[in-house]
């Protein structure tokens, strides 16, 4: 069994005037340009707010302690919503740290 390639082409008429396909056209893999670039960006978004979970994770150990919770040598989060607010919630203490909501 073979697959078919999947190709889109932008064509000019005239100068000035591009015609492209309904939709976007779809990528190599015959899937829709306009959700591989959707998927990209929040597979983007996810490794942004991993990289600031990271990045604060001496900060958010601090604040948990404070609060009298006991902490785990390893730490595991997971992404969440309250409401319309973006977390991170760290499974072992239940703790939720808010994050920038961008958009997913």
């Amino acid at each position: 069994m073979t697959k078919k390639a999947a190709l889109s082409f932008l064509i000019e008429v005239e100068p000035g005037v591009v015609y492209a396909p309904i939709g976007g056209g779809s990528a190599s893999s015959q899937t829709s340009c306009v959700a591989v670039t959707e998927c990209d960006r929040i597979f983007g978004t996810l490794r942004d707010y991993e990289d600031i979970v990271r990045q604060e994770v001496p900060g958010l150990m601090e604040a948990v302690k404070s609060r009298g919770l006991g902490i785990c040598d390893e730490l595991s989060f997971k992404l969440g919503r309250i409401g319309k607010f973006v977390v991170a919630v760290e499974e072992n203490t239940k703790a939720a740290f808010l994050l920038p909501n961008r958009g997913v």
